[in-house]
Protein backbone atom coordinates (compact mmCIF):
# COMPACT_ATOMS: atom_id res chain seq x y z
CA UNK A 1 0.00 0.00 0.00
CA UNK A 2 1.35 3.42 -0.92
CA UNK A 3 2.04 6.18 1.59
CA UNK A 4 -0.84 8.16 0.05
CA UNK A 5 -3.29 5.30 0.64
CA UNK A 6 -2.09 4.86 4.24
CA UNK A 7 -2.51 8.58 4.95
CA UNK A 8 -6.00 8.54 3.44
CA UNK A 9 -7.00 5.55 5.57
CA UNK A 10 -5.76 7.43 8.66
CA UNK A 11 -8.01 10.37 7.82
CA UNK A 12 -11.00 8.09 7.27
CA UNK A 13 -10.33 6.34 10.59
CA UNK A 14 -10.06 9.71 12.36
CA UNK A 15 -13.34 10.82 10.80
CA UNK A 16 -15.16 7.62 11.75
CA UNK A 17 -13.83 7.71 15.31
CA UNK A 18 -15.78 10.93 15.98
CA UNK A 19 -12.95 11.99 18.33
CA UNK A 20 -11.99 15.01 16.22
CA UNK A 21 -13.74 18.29 15.51
CA UNK A 22 -14.65 19.25 11.94
CA UNK A 23 -11.84 21.82 12.09
CA UNK A 24 -9.31 19.10 12.96
CA UNK A 25 -10.55 16.83 10.16
CA UNK A 26 -10.28 19.79 7.79
CA UNK A 27 -6.71 20.34 8.95
CA UNK A 28 -5.87 16.68 8.29
CA UNK A 29 -7.37 16.95 4.80
CA UNK A 30 -5.43 20.16 4.02
CA UNK A 31 -2.21 18.45 5.14
CA UNK A 32 -3.07 15.46 2.94
CA UNK A 33 -3.72 17.75 -0.02
CA UNK A 34 -0.44 19.61 0.43
CA UNK A 35 1.52 16.37 0.81
CA UNK A 36 -0.05 14.29 -1.97
CA UNK A 37 -2.15 16.38 -4.35
CA UNK A 38 -0.88 19.97 -4.55
CA UNK A 39 1.79 19.23 -7.14
CA UNK A 40 -0.43 17.29 -9.54
CA UNK A 41 -1.14 18.92 -12.89
CA UNK A 42 -4.53 20.63 -13.17
CA UNK A 43 -6.70 19.65 -16.10
CA UNK A 44 -9.49 21.93 -17.24
CA UNK A 45 -12.02 21.80 -20.01
CA UNK A 46 -11.29 24.13 -22.90
CA UNK A 47 -14.72 25.72 -22.90
CA UNK A 48 -15.79 25.71 -19.24
CA UNK A 49 -14.11 26.12 -15.86
CA UNK A 50 -16.18 25.09 -12.87
CA UNK A 51 -16.27 27.42 -9.88
CA UNK A 52 -17.29 26.70 -6.31
CA UNK A 53 -20.59 28.46 -7.03
CA UNK A 54 -21.37 25.74 -9.59
CA UNK A 55 -20.94 22.90 -7.11
CA UNK A 56 -24.20 21.88 -5.48
CA UNK A 57 -23.43 18.43 -4.06
CA UNK A 58 -21.69 19.72 -0.92
CA UNK A 59 -23.49 22.13 1.37
CA UNK A 60 -20.67 22.50 3.90
CA UNK A 61 -22.26 20.27 6.52
CA UNK A 62 -20.92 16.92 7.64
CA UNK A 63 -23.29 14.00 7.05
CA UNK A 64 -24.53 12.12 10.08
CA UNK A 65 -23.39 8.52 9.78
CA UNK A 66 -24.78 5.74 11.98
CA UNK A 67 -26.46 7.99 14.50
Amino acid sequence: MSEQQIDFKKIVAAFKSEKYTPEQIGSFMRQYYKKHLADLPVTQADSYTQTLDDVSIFDGKLPLFNR
